[in-house]
């Protein structure tokens, strides 16, 4: 039988400034620079110097945790999905509906499934397990934001 596991790396270890002491690691810095070529993305800033709002948006988050990702990519011969920050939200509110609350982070790996499941890649009677373990009571101003509810 063939199991399906779809993951979403988490964030909880991304606060504004947790890359500058790994800046002073020889290489790190060349690393991070050429990094930020490929992602088109400045992951020594965010890194560094971006406040926590910012950090906190999945196309800011997502690439500063591009190392880590990459190597279990390469490592389990598995897949990435880039999704939109609409398919984020609509997965984040459409398993609250069902009384799973997650939060956006999370919810990642619903949409992933979702476009897997859309695109013929895994098919409904194939055994699919979803790793989602962000509660929603850590992100609930941001899903206040995405159901436009003033807290």
């Amino acid at each position: 039988m063939n199991v399906l596991v779809v993951v979403a790396p988490g964030q909880g270890s991304q606060t504004p400034g947790f890359l500058a002491p790994w800046l002073d690691v020889p290489g790190v810095k060349d690393r991070l620079e050429w990094l930020s070529a490929v992602a088109g993305i400045d992951l020594v800033a965010h890194g560094t110097t971006s406040d926590a709002d910012t950090i906190r948006d999945t196309a800011i988050a997502q690439p500063l945790r591009l190392r880590e990702c990459l190597a279990a990519l390469r490592a389990t011969k598995g897949g990435a999905i880039l999704l939109t920050e609409a398919e984020i939200a609509t997965a984040t509110l459409d398993l609250a509906r069902i009384g799973i609350y997650v939060e956006p982070t999370c919810a990642q790996a619903a949409a992933a499934c979702a476009r897997l499941l859309e695109a013929g890649t895994i098919a409904a009677e194939q055994t699919t397990v979803l790793v989602m373990t962000g509660t929603g009571l850590k992100a609930t101003p941001r899903i206040a934001e995405m159901l436009g509810i003033a807290l």
